[in-house]
Order: structure tokens, then C-alpha cells, then sequence
């Protein structure tokens, strides 16, 4: 792993999952007592370890009759994913090589709030992940009531379930039950995904992060199934990835006419009376080409960062992806280059520099551009 916290954790192998887990998340929480709730860092902890506690090696579930022949169909197509990955230059070590059954259909309620006349997400903090725009809860009444408290103050939210968390390559995260509902282009896609968070994750940069996760995902899983000669599924793939890329598109060019509303002159009330029409006319335009979206009739601002956190500027990983020609090890340098730089300072807009990636001449070199933002000792 290129994240110098696998390291750590494959130092401390030899302590118990539980105290090690405890240890990383109580701990900071004590540093930094005002940004994460004791309770809730329990729950999670005991949520975690009842997962780690009740993981079964992937191999061996594949082959257990007492398992629905669709679910090890599926664990099957997981493993061959896994051995796929490293093609894709990432490093998957340990991760989903085990099977854990949960007791329930959804593994977390996530929540988002904005407020109603700007897209201004509130943010949660969290150790290790920095300020993140939502916050998840494993009671869907707990997330209700965070949803509450949030809309008394004047926000919009969105409260919406998840299958799937990363762990950002703290610890081997294993295939969820709760995975194994989607079809086997979204499966694939959904390892990916994951598997690319625990290689690389800038702190504080979301948006950046799950858009970079979403391309990689869907151009990893049209890949995966092109190299498995799976034909239907391979096509079936780039048609999603097709969808995607252009519906972020129109999303985006909403949430621009949207943002001019916001940043103009207009008062409060004003800004929140006027944005209905506006987002009414977009969408009826969204669903004459994309009616598959389940974008709500009446416009909230969370709901519409929910699809943004995952489609910021698909097109210029696109781009950079042309660029590299298809070389998913120079690709992948490209983005842990940009990681490192926006990582190393907050004014740095990993987006801007993926652009400026994007549309380089192949003759400007990674170290020239390391160059001009950070101090490189000479070797």
C-alpha cells in the first residue's frame, strides 16, 4: 500500500483487532474530544469488531452449500475481481478475501445536510478521514433524529442507506452481505471502488475522493469484464459508465445556473422561492434523457450534493485517463501525485490539478510538476 498508515497496521499485527481499533479511534477521540462523540466511537468500534469478529475466508464460502448458489456465484466473481485489481495498479493485500453474513439488509443510514439557499454542506469530523460532508449511523431512528436536530437549525437533509464502508486500508475489509444485492457489473464496480480508498484518500477532500473512486470503479469494471471475456457484461458496463459520466454533465451545468441563483444579490427567501423553477425545468430535461435518475420532484439541496460528492468533474478523469493511453500504472501515479501535492497543502485544489494533468503535453514530467509546488531534496 502506498499509505504509510498500512504500514503501521502491519506492524501491529500481532495485537488484537479490538484494542488496536479502540486504541486508533478512542484515542484521537480523547485528543480531540469536540469532534467526535464518545458514544458514537463506541458503536462504531463494537459495530467493527462484530464484523471483523464474524469474517470466514472467502474460499471457504464460496464453497459452502448452506449459502444461496447466487450469493457464491457472486463471492465467486469477488475473488476473480480481487485477483484482477493489481492490473489496475493498486495494491489490494488483504482486502475482501474473507465473507462476513450480517444479520440485516442495510449496513448504515448516511446523512447529508446543506443549507437551503447555498450548496454549504455541513461537515462532520473524523480521525484520520478529516471534515467529511456526511456522517453514518447503524440505527436508522438515530439517523432520523441527527436529521432532526439538523432541520431545526435550518438545513436540508437527506438520509439514505449504503451497503458498503472502507476502512481506508486500516484493516482487511471484508465482502458484506450487504453487498451481494447488487447485480454483478455494480459488485465488480463496488470492490473497485473500495479497494482504490485504501490506496489512496486525501483528507478533507471528499468530493475529489468518491469522484476519483467512481471513475476508477466503473473504467476497472468495463476492464475486468473485457479481460474475462465477458461480452454482455463488459457492454454492459460501458453503457453505465456512459450514463454516469453524462448525467454528471448535466447535473453539473444545474448545480452552475443553481450556484449563480445563490451567489447573487437576492435575499434569503428570494434565493429559496426562485430555485424551484429552475431546478423543475432542469430536471424535466435530466429525465427526457437520463429517466432512469431518482432525482426527487421537489428540489433539496443535500439530495443534490449526495450525487455531486460522486460526480465532480468526471470527464477530466476521462481525460486523464485518454492521456496516460490507458496505462492504469501511470494513471494511477498521476492521481497519488496529485493526492500527495493537495494533501501536503490545503490550498491546493486537487481538481485544478487534475486538469492541468489532463491537458499537459506528455512531455512535462511528474517531478517538474512536484517541483513547482513542493521542495523535492535532490537525490
Amino acid at each position: 500500500m502506498q499509505r504509510s498508515h498500512f504500514l503501521l497496521q502491519h506492524q501491529w499485527r500481532s495485537f488484537p483487532r479490538l484494542a488496536l481499533l479502540l486504541f486508533l479511534l478512542l484515542g484521537v477521540c480523547l485528543l480531540c474530544a469536540s469532534g467526535c462523540a464518545p458514544s458514537f466511537v463506541m458503536r462504531a468500534a463494537w459495530e467493527e469488531f462484530k464484523i471483523l469478529q464474524s469474517r470466514e475466508p472467502l474460499v471457504d464460502s464460496i464453497g459452502d452449500e448452506s449459502i444461496s448458489a447466487e450469493r457464491r456465484q457472486k463471492l465467486a466473481l469477488i475473488q476473480e475481481v480481487h485477483r484482477f485489481i493489481p492490473r489496475l495498479g493498486l495494491e489490494v493485500g488483504g482486502l475482501y478475501t474473507s465473507y462476513a453474513e450480517l444479520d440485516r439488509d442495510t449496513l448504515l443510514w448516511v446523512l447529508m445536510a446543506s443549507r437551503r439557499d447555498a450548496f454549504e454542506l455541513y461537515q462532520w469530523w473524523f480521525p484520520f478521514v478529516g471534515s467529511v460532508p456526511y456522517k453514518g449511523f447503524f440505527d436508522k431512528e438515530d439517523g432520523k433524529l441527527a436529521a432532526k436536530e439538523l432541520e431545526d437549525r435550518g438545513f436540508e437533509t437527506s438520509l439514505r442507506t449504503t451497503d458498503a464502508f472502507s476502512t481506508l486500508g486500516w484493516f482487511d475489509d471484508p465482502v458484506l452481505s450487504t453487498m451481494l444485492q447488487r447485480d454483478q457489473v455494480e459488485l465488480a464496480d463496488l470492490i473497485i471502488h473500495e479497494t482504490f480508498h485504501a490506496n489512496i484518500w486525501i483528507p478533507g477532500n471528499v468530493a475529489f475522493n468518491e469522484s476519483a473512486a467512481h471513475y476508477v470503479g466503473m473504467q476497472g469494471s468495463v476492464e475486468y469484464f473485457t479481460f474475462a471475456s465477458q461480452v454482455e457484461l463488459a457492454k454492459t458496463a460501458q453503457q453505465r459508465q456512459r450514463w454516469h459520466i453524462q448525467f454528471a454533465g448535466k447535473l453539473a451545468a444545474l448545480i452552475e445556473e443553481l450556484s449563480a441563483l445563490y451567489a447573487s444579490n437576492a435575499s434569503s427567501q428570494e434565493k429559496i422561492s426562485r430555485r424551484q423553477s429552475i431546478y423543475s425545468e432542469a430536471v424535466s430535461e435530466i429525465m427526457r434523457t437520463h429517466p432512469s435518475a431518482t432525482l426527487p420532484k421537489e428540489i433539496n439541496n443535500a439530495s443534490l450534493m449526495q450525487w455531486r460528492v460522486y460526480m465532480t468533474h468526471l470527464e477530466r478523469f476521462e481525460a486523464l485517463f485518454e492521456r496516460c493511453k490507458g496505462n492504469w500504472d501511470e494513471f494511477m501515479e498521476e492521481l497519488r501525485l496529485i493526492a500527495l501535492l493537495a494533501g501536503r497543502s490545503r490550498s491546493l485544489d486537487p481538481f485544478a490539478l487534475l486538469a492541468e494533468r489532463a491537458q499537459s503535453c506528455e512531455g512535462q514530467t511528474r517531478n517538474a510538476l512536484k517541483s513547482r509546488y513542493v521542495y523535492i531534496p535532490p537525490e
